[in-house]
């Protein structure tokens, strides 16, 4: 089965990533376009599988109702005689 993975997530880079990426392509490329699969092949990207669950938070609005869903579901854990 021919398995492949997306990117969504939060990237972390060192400043020495965006230097030698920089040496290659000049100071405009696209981050995940051009720089990660420079990185991916000279073996300096690491990526980890999460198999949870996964919230997309793009805007305000869906970062407090999610923030209101999750903390709601946390009281009902930790307080279940209160719901």
């Amino acid at each position: 089965m021919d398995r492949r993975h997306v990117f969504i997530g939060i990237a972390v880079f060192s400043k020495s990533s965006f230097m030698e990426t920089a040496k290659h392509l000049g100071t405009s490329f696209d981050i995940m376009g051009d720089m990660m699969p420079i990185l991916v092949r000279r073996a300096r990207a690491v990526a980890y599988i999460h198999n949870g669950p996964w919230f997309d938070v793009g805007s305000l609005e869906r970062y407090e109702k999610l923030r209101e869903d999750v903390i709601s579901r946390l009281e009902q854990k930790l307080f279940p005689e209160n719901t």
